[in-house]
This record gives structure tokens, C-alpha cells and sequence, in this order.
């Protein structure tokens, strides 16, 4: 079973719109993450969330940094 990512696409607040290798698709909020703090801590500015995009080896949700 796999579970790469193929696909990310930013839609609205802390939700983001993904796909999987397998055409599994959906949506996830990660609005949690950002109350988080420590390494999440830059998630609480949207701008930089919307950064978003799949590591080309790794295959996993990257933020730069």
C-alpha cells in the first residue's frame, strides 16, 4: 500500500485539498497544527502555510524551511 503524495493544493483557512499515488483524493485541516507551537509555530502565518508543496523525493507535505 502507498501512500506518496501526488498532489497539494492550498484551499481556504488551514485546509488543504490532496491526492495519493493509489487517486485517493480528499481534503485535510491542519488549523490544529498551527495552536501547536514549536515546529509548527510558523504555521500561525497563513502566508507562509499556503507554501506548501510535496518533497520530490520524500513524497510528504514540505514547507520551506
Amino acid at each position: 500500500m502507498y501512500y506518496d503524495l501526488v498532489e497539494v493544493k492550498y484551499k481556504h483557512g488551514y485546509i488543504l485539498e490532496v491526492a495519493f499515488v493509489d487517486g485517493t483524493k480528499g481534503e485535510v485541516d491542519l488549523e490544529e497544527y498551527a495552536k501547536k507551537g514549536g515546529v509548527f509555530s510558523s504555521f500561525a502565518n497563513i502566508e507562509f502555510f499556503k507554501k506548501v508543496f510535496i518533497h520530490p523525493e520524500l513524497k510528504v507535505l514540505t514547507w520551506p524551511n
